[in-house]
């Protein structure tokens, strides 16, 4: 007879313990963390541009865009600081590199983001003349699907009370079922096995911008006064680092799940 924690949620969370350090998920989320901040910068620069083309006769406008889409990532408003109105003046030259580096970075970020899940669900890798093409194209796919859920997202955040986060997160397993479907390589388990992942890692992300709002209020602005921009990015970083060990932990459930089918 089995007992309670070799099939409750004990087992649960010890199975997927074994797992994470069989494929050393601490490393993959550091490497996740790594890119994903390289390819924050460009992100920024490209939806700066964009908002400074479709709202170049509305400054006021412009700027509570910009305001909305600082607040995707906590922390983000206070390494760019007072350089949104710059950015969106130079909107042009702005567009222009934030597109050269985000083609580079973004693809860097989704073949990662492919091995990291090749090696939880335990499948053969794409061959290397193949890895840096299908980045680009998952980086497409992937990227349009958040890009919309990032504008739903800030047409929303207006509202007040708990409603306007429920929407955020619902999109957030939206593109996270999306990410993990497009960049787990062939031979991956079907887009329904990875919903338990996706609504992990959107739980935890609505968690972060919860707390990490708080977070940067409290700790990173203050220590921004005493450190500079230093401090801001430190607090950045920790955001995404968290975040990126939500996505492979998310990724590690559904493959204990898609076992125990």
């Amino acid at each position: 007879m089995r007992t309670l924690p070799q099939r409750g949620p004990i087992s649960l969370i010890r199975r997927i313990g074994d797992r994470a350090g069989r494929h050393d998920l601490g490393t993959l989320a550091a490497a996740l963390t790594y890119q994903a901040l390289l390819s924050t910068v460009p992100l920024l620069l490209l939806a700066s541009a964009l908002v400074g083309f479709i709202f170049a006769n509305d400054p006021a406008k412009a700027q509570r865009w910009l305001d909305r889409i600082a607040e995707v990532i906590p922390g983000l408003e206070q390494v760019v600081g007072k350089g949104f109105d710059a950015l969106v003046q130079g909107r042009v030259e702005a567009g222009i590199i934030a597109i050269a580096a985000l083609v580079w970075t973004g693809s860097s970020l989704a073949a990662r983001t492919a091995h990291a899940l090749a090696k939880v669900f335990e499948l053969p890798e794409r061959p290397w003349y193949g890895k840096r093409v299908w980045a680009f194209i998952e980086l497409g796919l992937v990227g349009s699907v958040a890009l919309v859920a990032m504008v739903l997202t800030a047409l929303t955040s207006a509202g007040a009370g708990p409603l306007p986060w429920l929407g955020a997160m619902v999109l957030d397993v939206g593109v996270a079922l999306v990410a993990y479907r497009v960049f787990t390589p062939p031979g991956g388990p079907e887009l329904r096995a990875h919903l338990p992942g996706a609504i992990l890692f959107a739980a935890a992300w609505t968690a972060l911008k919860l707390a990490g709002g708080w977070y940067v209020e409290v700790v990173v602005a203050r220590a921004t006064a005493v450190y500079g921009a230093i401090a801001a990015i430190i607090g950045v970083l920790a955001i995404l680092s968290l975040a990126a060990n939500a996505f492979v932990y998310g990724a590690e459930l559904s493959a204990v799940l898609r076992d125990d089918d």
